[in-house]
């Protein structure tokens, strides 16, 4: 046993474990923050309507003769669209005009009776003709002329302004009824949007306010646009309808009633702002976390107002301290990072 004892080799080197600190480093994204007007937004969802349209309404019955339009199809001012059979309204219109020939050589009579020229003359004299033109039949065939006309007139539907032709269910052949509703006919030279906002936020925007329009299908394309009219009335729900007017809409074929939302934004000055990201949830607190000498500090925060994209937040935080805005939802205080600056372009 005594030889079987071994001596320890004092030169032998001792194992020891060394510690990457690499490892205990976290990497993250980190943004400066900057001095920015933050806006706040209300978002509603509306519709988009052409601002200038009308519904083509009949004057008159009678047989569809002529159609000459069908839905979509882009029409121009004057433009016949339709046509009602106009027979009957021909006849009456020629009648009208033999008693008017009628009427005339009885108002000739009445003036050579009374020694009267055709025209000119003193005040009494032109009283008389009037008289005389009345009790001729004159003055009643120049109207009913007139009357007959209008009717005749009427029998062709034209186009009030250059549009595009909507809601048109009539077939030519069909017999139509006076105040029938024909089509409509849409301008998209304007374009109104309808939506509405509770009574709450009144105060949030004006007439002329700027917002924003995102149709929810189709183009991808934000339109921009301003406030044209707020109907004052609050109705049963407790919202108010307002309306706006889209200024640019290149590249954008609209379709009356098409859904879109509408972003009211406000400037709200005064304020830290930060991305969305940036804040996390520690212990019931807002938390955002800055980078002090390459280690994470804790901050709580007040969150003021948000939009789409960042908060508004009242803090000790200031303009040029560096927040995390990435891998931060399991960070703690005093914590090395490795961040890479984004966002400060």
């Amino acid at each position: 046993m005594f030889f079987a004892c071994k001596k320890a080799v004092k030169n032998e080197p001792l194992e020891i474990e060394l510690i990457d600190e690499s490892r205990n480093v976290v990497s993250v994204d980190a943004t400066l923050i900057k001095n920015q007007i933050f806006f706040k937004e209300i978002v509603s969802n509306g519709k988009v309507e052409a601002r200038k349209k009308n519904e083509i309404i009949f004057k008159g019955d009678g047989k569809l003769i002529f159609l000459g339009i069908k839905n979509g199809e882009q029409v121009v001012q004057n433009q016949i669209l339709a046509k009602l059979e106009d027979d009957l309204i021909i006849n009456q219109l020629e009648k009208a005009k033999i008693d008017l020939e009628k009427a005339k050589i009885e108002y000739k009579t009445e003036l050579i009776n009374f020694n009267l020229k055709d025209s000119s003359g003193n005040a009494e004299e032109t009283t008389l003709r009037e008289s005389l033109r009345i009790k001729s039949g004159l003055a009643l065939a120049e109207n009913e002329v007139r009357h007959q006309k209008i009717k005749y007139n009427n029998r062709t539907i034209r186009a009030p302004f250059d549009g595009v032709i909507a809601n048109l269910d009539t077939k030519q052949g069909d017999f139509i009824s006076s105040t029938d509703v024909l089509c409509s006919i849409l301008n998209w030279s304007e374009i109104e949007v309808s939506f509405s906002v509770l009574e709450n936020d009144l105060f949030f925007f004006d007439v002329g306010q700027p917002i924003e329009v995102l149709p929810k299908v189709g183009l991808k394309k934000t339109l921009t646009g301003h406030i044209s009219e707020v109907n004052p009335i609050v109705n049963e729900n407790g919202l108010v309808s307002v309306k706006g007017l889209i200024n640019s809409h290149d590249d954008f074929n609209p379709l009356d009633g098409l859904n879109v939302d509408v972003i009211i934004k406000k400037k709200l000055e005064n304020v830290i702002v930060v991305p969305k990201e940036a804040l996390v949830l520690r212990s019931n607190d807002d938390v955002v976390f800055t980078v002090e000498n390459g280690f994470t500090k804790w901050n709580a925060v007040e969150i003021i107002e948000e939009n789409s994209k960042y908060y508004a937040i009242d803090s000790s935080l200031k303009i040029g301290d560096t927040i995390i805005i990435s891998n931060n939802s399991n960070l703690s205080f005093d914590v090395k990072v490795d961040i890479k600056l984004v966002g400060n372009d």
